[in-house]
Parts: structure tokens; sequence; C-alpha cells
């Protein structure tokens, strides 16, 4: 733990971007997660809301079709004949016939339906009643006699109702006077269905549908309980607890069926077309329980997604922080002494600032070093074709090589250094110096003869001498691969593609400028042949046949580029390039490469706004720019990723431009009678003044001033031919005293105003 605690703690950059590192993960994903669990606790009540209302709607019309039944039963029976003249029959008591005709109604009524407990029939002249369960009997000596009593102090309408004895059983009664067309006179009795609350109960809790814990209230149109469950269910006193602040609200809505929360308790309600009302309530806990698996879901869900980000951002922390543990490890290695850094970054700048002092050393060291006088010789030699004749007498090395008998001359050039990120333009120097000694190291150990040198544009050069039994052949094959060893050790070591060029052999030393020459020629062929690294002058024949130049494939970049698709531009280019290669000539292929350049060139002044924008790019030195490109591969590169996106550029500002100069004008006309500056409206878009006048006379092809007058001319003509303004009325309009209208018209339409009007019908 110690050593662990120690290796970050001299790492507190490390420790700095791990925490960095776990805060942009942890925020972002805690803040995610919360919002997504608010999103997903408000849907899952949501849904409950829905379930309550919709299983609330499905118990109602299950329970009303009980209900309505037995309302139908009873208004049937007592709208039946037999009820109907028994109330009238003058010896009903001892109509025994009556009393089986009825009591069969009675047993039928209560047999078709398994919610009715009892019927009973009372007539009220003769105090007598009939039951599914008594028989025929007197009210005085009727078991339920309270409910009869009860019944008879109602106040007469057809009603449920809990009476005494049938509430004691668990009945609610449905009450139906008779006779059932009303008249003046006291109803002579009733028909009455006792109903069971248990059957009725089970059968609403089962029609439910509802996966949580509810209770439902069912009451009646004056809010008068009839039938509960759960909560609202009858205790063993008969009483039922009625939420009376839920019903209160239920009250003073006016909507049919809804939803509400109230004292930690979801409320269901609907109000049926008979007057009943239904009330589901859903206890809080009960919500709250169903979102235990949101709540459980979220938090697996954020455990895991922190974990993972953790450790995904440790490990990025790691892999970022490598470099800087291998420049600390480089550091130490640069310096003797065992350091042991407090800080990385400023131990890492003491390296560098370290390095930058050996780097000057060595530049200052590479600066001193003279060249000897048999590099002077040779590069005299090579790039002047002047021979100082006595050095050769005087100087036995020199003289050594001027006795050879065979001379090649190889020029080594590195490409796409512009790319490297590596090198900038003082490494030019140092890069030689490197170059070289690789040169001479394999010079040695290839046991070959020559020299190493380096010409005035800093490019290495090999002199290799050839003995007289050695054939050209051998001696050329020697050459070559002495050349391969280079481009090799140079990709491996420096991470660099170099190109080598190779001269004819010559058997005089007065012949290796030739050579010198021939070996740059060589090496100019690198831009329609890049394959291969050793490019030997006399190995590329010329061609024979015709050769067709690619103009229509130039033409297909140009239209690209107009049409703004960069991506077929670049396919095109890479076919115009293909095609110039086959030509196998330096001359045809850089005329071409220069050409498609002009033409761009051409798109641009095209595009440009204003003279002085088109010299910024004739700043760039473009054309400068691609003649150092020296590949195929080169050149693409700077077309495709340089020059095509710098025209995009500039193409996409016209065009935000020409968007800019179509609102003032189409603005200026729409309100050709207002007063106009171009301050205000520079204003409007967004430019300055002088921009704006420059832009619009470059777009437009009149001054600002003169586009105005014209527009207000233009509206005077159409007021004087529309309207019957006059004159003056029709310059104060457009904001012009009428001497001044009259001049700057008769200026544009080359008559007076009133002559206009006059010819107008």
């Amino acid at each position: 733990m110690r050593k662990w605690f120690k290796f970050l703690w001299f790492r507190k950059y490390l420790v700095r971007i791990m925490a960095l590192g776990c805060l942009s993960v942890c925020l972002p994903i805690i803040l995610i997660g919360t919002v997504y669990y608010h999103y997903a606790e408000r849907t899952t009540i949501r849904q409950i809301e829905d379930e309550a209302d919709s299983s609330l709607m499905l118990s109602q019309d299950r329970v009303e079709k009980i209900l309505q039944t037995l309302e139908l039963d009873s208004y049937r029976l007592a709208a039946s004949e037999i009820i109907r003249k028994s109330l009238y029959a003058p010896h009903f008591d001892e109509d025994l016939i009556l009393h089986g005709n009825i009591m069969k109604m009675l047993e039928i009524t209560k047999n078709a339906d398994d919610y009715i407990n009892d019927v009973v029939y009372y007539n009220q002249p003769f105090g007598a009643v009939l039951s599914n369960n008594y028989g025929y009997v007197d009210a005085a000596s009727y078991p339920d006699g309270p409910d009869i009593r009860e019944a008879i102090r109602l106040d007469k309408k057809a009603r449920w109702v809990y009476l005494p004895m049938g509430k004691k059983r668990g009945s609610l009664s449905y009450v139906q006077y008779l006779p059932v067309i009303p008249n003046d006179r006291e109803p002579n009795g009733f028909v009455m269905i006792y109903a069971s609350t248990q059957e009725i109960n089970n059968y609403l809790v089962g029609s439910l549908g509802i996966s949580l814990q509810a209770s439902v209230l069912v009451l009646d149109e004056h809010n008068r309980y009839l039938l509960g469950t759960g909560e609202f269910a009858p205790n063993q006193a008969g009483g039922a607890p009625v939420p009376g602040t839920a019903l209160q609200t239920v009250a003073a809505n006016s909507e049919r069926t809804g939803h509400f929360f109230q004292n930690k308790t979801l409320y269901a309600y609907s109000k049926s077309p008979m007057g009943r009302t239904y009330l589901l309530e859903i206890p809080y806990s009960e919500v709250t329980e169903s979102l235990k698996w949101n709540r459980m879901f979220f938090t697996t869900t954020l455990c895991f997604f922190l974990s993972l980000g953790l450790l995904l951002t440790l490990a990025a922390s790691f892999s970022a922080y490598m470099p800087i543990r291998q420049l600390l490890n480089l550091g130490k290695r640069l310096y003797k002494e065992n350091a042991s850094p407090q800080n990385e970054i400023s131990f890492i700048r003491q390296c560098l600032n370290h390095l930058k002092e050996k780097s000057d050393l060595l530049m200052q060291t590479i600066d001193h070093l003279d060249p000897g006088l048999v590099e002077q010789f040779l590069q005299k030699l090579m790039e002047e074709n002047s021979i100082i004749e006595h050095l050769i007498e005087e100087n036995d090395s020199i003289k050594r090589i001027a006795g050879q008998s065979k001379y090649v001359i190889l020029i080594v050039t590195v490409s796409n250094l512009h790319k490297d990120r590596r090198f900038n333009a003082k490494d030019n120097r140092i890069l030689k110096f490197v170059i070289q000694n690789v040169m001479k190291e394999l010079l040695d150990k290839d046991g070959l003869s020559g020299s190493v040198v380096h010409d005035s544009k800093l490019r290495a050069i090999a002199v290799l001498y050839g003995e007289q039994d050695t054939s050209s052949g051998i001696f050329l094959q020697q050459a070559k691969q002495y050349a391969r060893q280079i481009s090799a050790a140079i990709r491996q070591y420096l991470k660099l593609t170099v190109f080598v060029g190779i001269g004819n052999i010559v058997e005089s030393f007065e012949d290796m400028p030739r050579s010198y020459q021939e070996a740059l020629d060589a090496l100019q062929r690198r831009i329609y042949r890049d394959d291969d690294a050793v490019l030997f002058i006399a190995d590329s024949l010329t061609r024979k046949g015709v050769y067709y130049y690619p103009f229509h494939l130039k033409q297909a970049v140009v239209d690209a580029l107009i049409s703004g698709d960069e991506a077929k531009a670049g396919k095109s280019l890479e076919e115009y390039i293909r095609a110039l290669r086959i030509s196998e000539s330096y001359e045809i292929v850089s005329h071409g490469y220069h050409a498609l350049l002009y033409a761009v060139m051409e798109l641009l002044e095209r595009e440009t706004d204003y003279e002085a924008e088109y010299l910024q790019w004739l700043d760039l030195r473009l054309f400068d720019q691609l003649q150092e490109r020296k590949t195929p591969g080169e050149v693409y590169d700077w077309f495709a990723e340089y020059l095509f996106p710098m025209y995009q550029g500039v193409r996409e500002r016209h065009s935000n431009v020409h968007t800019i100069v179509q609102r003032v004008s189409r603005y200026i006309h729409d309100h050709a009678c207002e007063d106009l500056s171009l301050s205000s409206i520079a204003d409007m878009v967004g430019v300055s003044p002088s921009h704006l006048s420059r832009l619009f006379k470059k777009e437009m092809g009149v001054s600002f001033l003169n586009y105005v007058l014209e527009c207000k001319i233009h509206a005077a003509m159409i007021l004087m031919k529309e309207t019957d303004l006059s004159i003056s009325e029709i310059a104060a309009k457009i904001g012009y005293s009428e001497r001044n209208f009259s001049r700057v018209f008769q200026k544009y339409v080359h008559m007076t105003p009133g002559q206009y009007k006059s010819m107008q019908p």
C-alpha cells in the first residue's frame, strides 16, 4: 500500500488525470441516470394511473350490469299483472291461488340470479308479506319486520339501501315501490330484492385486473355507501370508512373520470350514467413498492456504468500517462544522477531544456565543422564542374581518387518531410548530418570505396569509386545494393522515407559532374514513379507512341470543385495523377500539376470578393509549395488536404456574401418608401458599412446608393399609376422634396413626374 501511495505521490499529474477523468465520467453518468430515474418514475406512475383508470372502468361496467339487472328484475316484478292486480284484490289475504302465483314469480326471479338472497313482496293494504324464505307471513309477525318498517319510512322512491336486518346478513336491498306508475295516492306496497354484498364485492375484486393492492368504494347518487372492498369493506359494527376529503375532490371535479394524489394515496374515480360514483384507492406504499424494481434496476445499472466508466477511465489515464512516463524514464537516463521528480511536468520541461541545450550545442558543432579538402574538392567538382589542379598534386587522398577507374554518384533526398512533426526547418542540418553518418557507416560496413559529402542544398551525396578489375555491371549492382541499404536503414532508425538517385558510371573523375546531374535527373522521375526508392537514370526507357494529355480529367476535378463535391474532386484528382504518370515524362507530369493549380487559382480569383483577398492567396506562394512536392503521393495530399479545402472555404464565404446581398436588396425593395441608410442596413446584417458597400457593388453591379434611388423611383412610379396622390405627396412619401424628386425622377426616367403621371390611364 505504501509503495502504491508513493507511486501516486511522485506522479501527481497521473493523479490529476485520473481525478479529472473520474469526474468527467461520474458526473454525466449520475446526471443522466438521475434524469432517467425521474423519467422512469413518472412513466411508471403514469402507467399505474392508466391501469387504475382502466381497471376501475372495467369494474364499473360489470357492477353496473349486475345492479341494473337486479333493478330490472325488481321493475318487472312490480310491473307484472299479477302484482298489479294483487294490490287491489278485495280478499288478498284469503286468495291462496294468487299467493301461489306470486311465490312462483318470486322464486323464478331469485333462482335466475346468483346474487339474490331473497325477494320480498309487501302488500300494504292487507299488511301481508310474501318472500322466498318465509312464504306468506303477516307483517306484524314477519321476522325481518324492521326492514319492512324502514322501507315504509323511506321517501317512496326506488333506491338501493341498507336495511337493518338485511345489513346484518350482508345484503344490500333494492326497494321498488308500488304501483310502478305513480299516482296521487300513497304507495300500496313494494317489491324488495336482497342482493348479496359478498358475492358482488367478490366479483368487483375479481374484475379489477390490477396487480397492486387496491380498495374500491361504490356510492349512490347521494354519495351514500353501497359497496366496498379492502379498506372500504364494512367492519364488524356494520360501518365502513368513507374518504370524505377525496369525495369532496371528486364532487368538485366536473370530469366523469379522473385520478389524483391526496394524502399519500392515489385515487381514481368514475361516475356512472346512473349517478353512482366508483372510487379506487391505491395506497402510495403500493406505488412506491412497484417503483422498488425501478430503483433496483437504476442502482444496478448506475453502479455498472460507473464501474465500467471508472475502469475505462483508469485504463485511459494510464494509457495517456504512458508517454509522460516514457519521457520521465528518458529524462532519468539523460541525467546521470538518480532523479526523483516531485512534479512530472516541471521535470519534463527541465529535460526538454536540457535537450535544447544539447541540440543547440550540436548545431554549433555542425556549423563549425569545416569540410575537408576532399569534400571541398568533390563539391566544387560536382556543382561547379571546377577542378582544382594543385590539390590533386598536393593531397594524396584526392590524388588517389583521381586515379580511380570508375565513379558513380548517389544522391539521397528525404520524402514527405513537411508532414513529419518531429522535424522543422531548423533540423535540416542535423538531419543531413545524421543521414551522412548512416551512409558512412554503411560504406565502411560493405567495404566499398567512396566518400560521403553534401551539396549546397544539404542533400547527402555518396561518391563511389571502382577498381580497375571490377566490371561495370558488378560495380553498378554494388551501388544499387548500397542505395537500398541506405533506404532501409533510414526507414528503420529514423522512420523516414528517402529516395536515392543514381547516375551513370563514368570512367574519369572529370565526368563526375555528368553523373551528379544524371542522379538529379533520376530523382526527378519520382514525380511519376514512387514505387521504388532507388532510381537509376538508365532504368527508365523513353516512352514510345503517342500520349494524349488528360484534359477531360483535369476538367472533371474543376467541375467537382465547382459543384462542391470534395470527395468526387479527390477521386478525379487520383485518376488525373494516374493518367499523367503514364507519360513517364517529368515535363508532362510537372506541367499537368501546374496546369491544375492554375485552374484552381482561376476559381479562387472568381470566388474572392476583392483584389486584396486574392493577393493574400498569391502571398502563400502556392506554385512554390507545389514545386516542393516531388512524388505523386505528396502532390495528391497537397491538393486534397490543403488546396481543395481552402477553395471550399472561400466558396462558402462567397455563398454567405451572396446571401447577405440578396437579403439587403430584398429589404430595400420592400421598404423603398422608408429612410434607408447604409449604416443602418449594415447593422441589420452584421457587417461594416464599407464592407457592405464593397460586397453590394461586386454582387449587384451597382452601388448601394444608386440601387436605393432606383427602388424609390420604381415605388414612386407605382404610386403614380395606382393612386391619386399628387406629385408632392408622392415625393414626401418616398422621403424627397418635390424639387429633388423631380430632378432625380427625370434623371432616371427621362421625363418629368407630371409627364409620366399624365400618361397613366
